[in-house]
């Protein structure tokens, strides 16, 4: 961050930025995990300054680099199509000031670093960019379920199953939602000077403002929904973004020139920078009170009981259906599939009730062999209304109970 804004600006708007995602609440929360998107964020960085560079120097090797960190960034994250995309406008609006044969070769580049990717996904599912995770955000209630496919997706059959119009409608209704999101996950004064960079006309601030444009047309289409906000999908913009928002920041410390601003600029700046530290300090506090209100050590120490008792008294390729697959999979080593019905208990507004036969559908195509449920045993009888149920494990001091299901009719 500070070699971006010191290359692309000055030291001092370098220095700012990395402030400025030092005390970021997610930066801080999110560094301290395991998710992908912190190295797709890297690489997203890395190959939008080197496409700006690339396009300001017109070096060979920086076009070549380019294209290498492009490609590495989509291996890491397929949205990197979004990237993409701003990459070949870039290219059309600075076509008379690049070389075309070192834009070539950073095409080249980043073709040969996907192909080994490409051509094992191509052997394995017949389609060289194939995942195996199919979303469907689009069902009633807000319901985002997931599961696999032996097949592609097709967009024609995904069409025939959803009208067009509706589509549309569901789209342009989340608009607002979205909006509103951003500034709750980040810090709101930083939100605010986001919208302040799109009076900036320098390159960086330019090309960022071509991909947050066709970064929220995909994410409208790919992945938001009427029951959650992907706030991971917005981790590279937000970065990004802090470059010139440091800018500005800077621009208002110096004070004078274009600015002609009659206040004390560095009086403005130590107020800006401090209400920014506040409110990052009041929103990792609130988070940290939310982690620390959701006591999750005695359900671990249940998880770790019920675990080790599916490893003693089941088969080793048993399939478990639950609403915590990470943690049964993890104590019991066991394969696990999301329970859809559960999973919709836990979402407000709501009705779990429309969700008993998906829970159906899930079990007969995985083979489920066990429920893990917080239900009792007359009570996930009636539920799972097409489960044969005997009760194999219980917990109630943490309510949690392992169900052998014997058949599904």
């Amino acid at each position: 961050m500070f070699f971006i804004g010191k290359k692309l600006y000055s030291e001092k708007v370098g220095l700012i930025a990395m402030f400025l995602l030092a005390i970021q609440p997610k930066h801080i929360e999110y560094s301290a995990t395991l998710f992908k998107d912190n190295l797709y964020v890297f690489f997203f960085l890395l190959a939008f300054f080197l496409m700006i560079l690339a396009i300001r120097e017109n070096k060979r090797y920086v076009w070549i680099m380019s294209g290498i960190a492009l490609a590495l960034s989509f291996l890491t994250r397929y949205f990197t199509i979004a990237l993409i995309i701003t990459a070949a406008i870039m290219l059309i609006l600075e076509r008379k000031k690049i070389n075309l044969r070192y834009a070539g070769l950073g095409m080249a580049a980043f073709l040969l670093v996907l192909a080994p990717w490409a051509l094992y996904t191509y052997n394995e599912f017949g389609s060289s960019f194939f995942s195996i995770t199919k979303y469907y955000p689009f069902a009633k209630e807000g319901w985002e379920g997931m599961s696999y496919e032996s097949e592609p997706p097709k967009i024609s059959e995904y069409l025939q199953e959803n009208s067009v119009l509706d589509l549309i409608k569901v789209r342009l209704s989340l608009i607002p939602l979205t909006i509103y999101h951003l500034p709750i996950w980040m810090t709101p004064l930083i939100f605010l000077l986001f919208i302040l960079v799109f009076a900036l006309k320098d390159a960086y601030s330019k090309y960022l403002k071509i991909y947050f444009v066709i970064f929220i047309l995909l994410y409208m289409v790919q992945f938001a929904s009427p029951s959650q906000f992907i706030e991971r999908a917005y981790f590279a913009l937000m970065y990004a973004s802090l470059v010139p928002i440091a800018f500005v920041l800077a621009k208002i410390s110096d004070s004078g020139g274009g600015w002609k601003i009659k206040l004390d600029g560095k009086k403005i700046l130590s107020i800006l920078l401090a209400i920014i530290l506040v409110t990052s300090i009041m929103l990792l506090q609130w988070k940290i009170k939310d982690i620390k209100s959701y006591d999750m050590q005695e359900r671990q120490e249940s998880f770790a009981k019920i675990g080790r008792s599916i490893s003693a008294n089941t088969e080793k390729d048993a399939v478990i259906m639950t609403i915590y697959p990470a943690e049964v999979h993890y104590y019991s080593e066991r394969k696990t599939v999301m329970d859809p019905y559960g999973f919709a208990r836990e979402i407000k507004g709501v009705n779990p009730a429309d969700y008993k036969n998906r829970a159906k559908e899930e079990g007969e195509y995985y083979g489920a062999d066990y429920l893990l449920s917080d239900l009792k045993q007359g009570e996930a009888k009636e539920t799972y209304f097409a489960f044969s149920l005997s009760l194999a494990y219980s917990d109630e001091e943490h309510q949690l109970y392992l169900y052998k299901i014997r058949k599904i009719v």
